[in-house]
């Protein structure tokens, strides 16, 4: 099925002859995909690691366009009286339905990364708060709230724990 194969690639890369130029899409959902072309000259000295930059620059500002461009739809639809969300209005399979289930699955991924934004934003204010005298360096300070929450998480490994926390870092850093 070539309809259902295009959907699930999520990220593609097409290279040209002069010039290396990359194309990425990345789907927003499976009927809405934002595509991002970058071109990079083959004379141009670029090293691997402001390449991999720029291409982390311009992930985060569409994740930063997709959470604005959703808080904004979720906004007008809570201001709108006219918006019903009573799933008992509509018929399962419906055009209705289906849009009612989208709209809950863009809130839900909204929700999820404003969980890990607040929780980045407090786990900040913690290392602030226990570097502010200078006693203690910004390292000993994570590693120190890490073990003060592993208790707490007996499911999660360290080394999870910091990667979470580090992703939840990038996304505070986006706002």
């Amino acid at each position: 099925n070539e309809a259902s194969a295009s959907q699930d690639q999520d990220l593609s890369l097409v290279n040209q002859d002069a010039s290396t130029e990359s194309e990425k899409t990345i789907n927003l959902s499976l009927c809405d995909a934002k595509t991002v072309t970058k071109c990079h000259d083959l004379n141009n000295s670029d090293t691997t690691s402001e390449i991999i930059e720029s291409d982390n620059q311009i992930v985060e500002g569409l994740i930063q366009e997709m959470t604005y461009d959703q808080a904004e739809n979720i906004v007008s639809s809570e201001i709108n009286p006219l918006y019903s969300n009573n799933d008992e209005d509509m018929a399962p399979g419906s055009v209705q339905s289906l849009s009612d289930l989208f709209d809950k699955a863009i809130k839900s991924g909204q929700k999820q990364i404003l969980n890990w934004y607040y929780y980045s934003l407090e786990f900040e204010n913690k290392v602030k708060s226990l570097t502010a005298d200078g006693q203690i360096k910004d390292k000993t300070a994570r590693s120190k709230i890490y073990k003060e929450m592993k208790p707490f998480l007996p499911n999660i490994t360290d080394a999870n724990l910091r990667k979470k926390t580090e992703r939840a870092r990038k996304i505070l850093k986006l706002f």
